[in-house]
């Protein structure tokens, strides 16, 4: 069984988890799951990171009751800090897959950027 491993973010005034899923499967988790999670630990929402296809990962994003959004500009700057921070060390552009489209992030030591309109 795999585990789920949760690091929380402040972005903006909102307390966002962050977990990297790209070895789980987490298509048939029920949204309760999620919500239960988010006020677990008294989070906005939860970043789900994921393998993509078309961008370096995807980002599916949970709302406090566990509903999918299809973009959180908040969650893609937690997502992105993480993302250097814990798999994939250094600075400068990453590109992450949305239900919206592809976006840019640029990271730096300590901080992200996201530009809020879709490359494609």
């Amino acid at each position: 069984m795999a585990t789920l491993k949760l690091h929380k973010y402040s972005a903006t005034g909102n307390f966002l988890l962050v977990s990297d899923c790209r070895a789980l499967d987490i298509t048939n988790i029920p949204k309760e799951f999620w919500s239960h999670v988010c006020q677990k630990y008294n989070s906005d929402g939860i970043v789900l990171i994921q393998n993509s296809t078309k961008a370096e990962v995807k980002m599916h994003y949970r709302n406090l009751d566990g509903g999918e959004v299809d973009l959180c500009g908040n969650g893609l700057r937690a997502m992105g800090h993480h993302i250097r921070e814990h798999i994939k060390e250094g600075k400068g552009a990453l590109l992450v897959e949305t239900n919206k489209g592809i976006y840019e992030i640029q990271t730096t030591k300590g901080s992200a950027k996201v530009h809020m309109t879709e490359l494609y």
